[in-house]
């Protein structure tokens, strides 16, 4: 008995190292996950390392809480929706395509809230733990921008849009998910310099322009609309908290102001040019179509099957391969728009939904848990080339019908039980978050406080738009900490009281 205290007192202990260690890993993973990607030598190494610290910190939640029926009812819920959403992928047409590749992709969703849990009962077992996951992060964001910096130099960057050559990604994967990390991290750096240099102004310049130069130079549309937003939120907070901080409210607010200011020079500029002339181009191509193929000039609809056929083509033949054009059709609303029939996202859940109604069919569960990943890419999106008038055959991961950058996607995946779990997760530590601001500004209208939460915000917004925060690991470990760490501040009365 006393040589179990003394173990479980020597890893309380150890948790602020063990929590340092499990945040300054998650960039170098991303880079090992690149070069993998580069060298087409499959994810074996970071998936398996991923898991295992899975595995590790969900055993060493478990090990350290004081409740332990928390842990029991939370497995127990994991695995009443697993086990429904096997048998609705089991029951549908042609059974369990792939079974592996399907439940490492659920465990990927997973792995969201069970971090937040573990994570919540170390900072309660060491407080210290909570500092050691803020200087993690600060270090997170300092490798970053150092891949950032030697991949532009070296003339190996890949760049955030690929083929247009356009922002600088490092060695990363996923532009998506790399954009919500950075955006998730720049307001807690920026405060943290705060917090480890007070009364300061040149740390505080020095790491608001870094923080607000990477998310300009990386170029998507979130990562720039989150510069003016944290700067202008950071700022007025700082004033709030503290009116003798007037200077360092003013040094974020010119640091956001000044990278705000140079828009018509960004990045995002650049790739939104490029992307209105590409998709006028395919208006005029989809036009001129649809009035060869015998469509009044003009027209927004058509009930003709086939000028339907015909402009369809270029971006929906997949669709019409699997569906065909009666439902694809009726699901697109007969539309000649060039805008909604070229636009991916729209594609994909339309790909989905077609899909999820089949299942249905099939399997009735599959409406509550979810259809099977392999179904959304099964088959791959043919590529129109404009210039050739002919397809290409994909090879990028993004050229299959999974929705990743579509929140509706985990609708379709996870089903409405999984959709319902996972927002209720999220959504339940936002408002808990939301009212103790509201109840005691005083307390927690401060920077500290309203770092997390404004990290928070915009991770959920990263959901809305491009889910990556809720799908991609190296994204949703972050949003777990950050949620971990706003319930623990959020709780922090009750802390001594009681213990998870």
């Amino acid at each position: 008995m006393q040589s179990e205290s003394t173990l479980r007192m020597r890893i309380t202990t150890l948790l602020p190292r063990l929590a340092f260690f499990f945040c300054i890993i998650q960039p170098i993973l991303d880079v090992i996950g690149y070069v993998q990607d580069a060298l087409e030598i499959g994810n074996t190494i970071t998936m398996t390392i991923r898991a295992f610290l899975l595995l590790s910190v969900s055993v060493l939640g478990f090990y350290l809480t004081g409740k332990k029926r928390v842990y029991l009812i939370f497995a127990a819920v994991v695995a009443l929706y697993l086990t429904g959403h096997i048998l609705a992928c089991a029951g549908n047409t042609g059974g369990y395509l792939n079974w592996v590749e399907d439940l490492i992709d659920q465990m990927r969703t997973l792995l969201l809230p069970i971090t937040t849990l573990c994570f919540i009962t170390f900072f309660r077992e060491n407080e210290k733990t909570v500092a050691a996951v803020k200087n993690g992060l600060f270090v997170n964001l300092c490798l970053i921008v150092l891949v950032m910096l030697v991949s532009a130099a070296t003339g190996t960057d890949p760049h955030t849009y690929i083929e247009k050559e356009i922002g600088v990604r490092g060695w990363f994967i996923w532009s998506s998910a790399q954009s919500a990390i950075l955006s998730m991290l720049a307001p807690l750096a920026i405060v943290w310099s705060l917090e480890r240099f007070p009364g300061k102004s040149l740390p505080l310049a020095a790491v608001s322009l870094i923080a607000f130069g990477v998310l300009f130079a990386f170029g998507t549309r979130l990562a720039f609309v989150t510069i003016p937003i944290v700067g202008l939120v950071l700022s007025v907070t700082v004033l709030l908290a503290d009116h003798r901080q007037l200077s360092q409210a003013i040094v974020i607010f010119l640091a956001a102001a000044l990278f705000t200011a140079l828009l018509p020079l960004s990045p995002m500029v650049k790739n939104r040019s490029a992307m209105r002339v590409n998709a006028e181009t395919r208006r005029q191509r989809i036009s001129a179509t649809a009035t060869l193929a015998g469509a009044e000039p003009g027209a927004k609809t058509t009930d003709n099957p086939d000028v339907l056929s015909a402009t369809y083509r270029y971006n929906l033949s997949g669709l019409i391969q699997r569906f065909g054009l009666e439902r694809v059709a009726r699901l697109y609303g007969n539309t000649l728009d060039s805008e909604t029939i070229c636009n991916d996202r729209t594609m994909k859940a339309s790909f989905c939904r077609l899909e999820m109604e089949d299942a249905t069919k099939a399997s009735p569960l599959s409406q509550f848990f979810g259809i099977e990943l392999r179904r959304t890419r099964e088959k791959a999106v043919p590529k129109y080339s404009l210039e050739t008038d002919s397809f290409r055959q994909p090879t990028d991961p993004y050229d299959y019908y999974d929705p990743e950058n579509d929140f509706k996607g985990v609708y379709f995946l996870c089903g409405l039980i999984g959709l319902i779990l996972l927002v209720g997760w999220i959504g339940g530590i936002g408002l808990r978050s939301g009212v103790c601001l509201l109840k005691d500004r005083k307390k927690y209208l401060q920077p500290q406080y309203m770092a997390w939460l404004l990290s928070f915000a915009l991770a959920v917004c990263y959901a809305w738009f491009t889910v990556s925060v809720l799908r991609r690991n190296n994204a949703s470990v972050y949003f777990a900490l950050i949620l971990a760490v706003l319930w623990y501040q959020s709780s922090r009365k009750t802390t001594q009281r009681s213990s998870t």
